[in-house]
């Protein structure tokens, strides 16, 4: 669905949840240092390197070459704004506004785009992605989360861009941790990278697309193949698509 717009690429969408998830109660923490991730498609193929860096064990900041860097500011441990580069300079800032420990909007200082959040039961509900257009914001769609056991197992996504759709993608995972756990809570719901979800607590094995919400078979259908370290970490993620076609291959390396 709109790949999560475009700007949510650039400022790193956050959720929120209470203190005591803080990335500093783990007495050793696991962060990744460096994702590799390689998409196939039509016999090319197209790579993407991204580093990661700390201070105090919080992410401040994602290079992604040629000059592209995100920035992100914290007051205490609350992401408070981020900030875009490339080699030429400043591409976009956005702010973030919370209600108590939850995030509650994200919105570009030019005020051309918003992202508003609900919650139920300690887990963030819904996503509501806006454009602006002749001075009013416009819905153009919404994500609503299904979890069970700490992990997304269903999303419902409802299209209003270009036309009303409303499409569904399930999820069933393995036990392996997800090598963000201990990255801020506040980060994880937009750090997007090929074959996982950083909101999760574990890896997803498969995934079923269906492109009509009350369809019973599914339009697309994806396996993830994983490959673990000795502390159960992922080390490489191969998603394959139905006809064991290889999609996307993603390599972790942490600190």
């Amino acid at each position: 669905m709109i790949k999560k717009l475009t700007f949510l690429f650039l400022i790193l969408a956050v959720i929120g949840c209470s203190s005591d998830d803080s990335e500093t109660s783990n007495t050793t923490l696991v962060l990744v240092k460096k994702i590799t991730e390689t998409i196939y498609y039509s016999g090319d193929e197209q790579t993407r390197i991204s580093n990661f860096t700390y201070q105090n064990n919080k992410l401040i900041g994602i290079d992604n070459g040629n000059g592209h860097h995100l920035q992100i500011t914290y007051d205490g441990d609350k992401v408070v704004r981020s900030e875009s580069y490339d080699a030429d300079g400043p591409l976009s800032a956005s702010d973030f506004t919370y209600n108590g420990s939850n995030l509650i909007k994200i919105q570009r200082v030019n005020n051309q785009e918003k992202v508003e959040y609900t919650y139920a039961d300690g887990n963030v509900r819904s996503i509501s992605y806006y454009g602006r257009t002749n001075n009013e914001y416009q819905l153009l769609g919404i994500e609503t989360f299904t979890f069970s056991n700490g992990n997304i197992s269903q999303v419902i996504n409802n299209n209003y861009q270009w036309d009303t759709s409303t499409s569904k993608t399930t999820y069933t995972y393995a036990t392996g941790n997800n090598p963000f756990q201990d990255i801020s809570i506040y980060l994880r719901l937009s750090l997007i990278f090929e074959g996982i979800n950083p909101i999760n607590s574990n890896i997803a094995l498969s995934s079923n697309y269906y492109s009509n919400l009350n369809d019973v078979l599914p339009s697309s259908v994806f396996r993830y193949e994983t490959t673990y370290n000795t502390a159960n970490f992922p080390i490489e993620i191969k998603k394959y698509g139905e006809t064991n076609n290889l999609i996307t291959k993603t390599v972790f390396e942490y600190n």
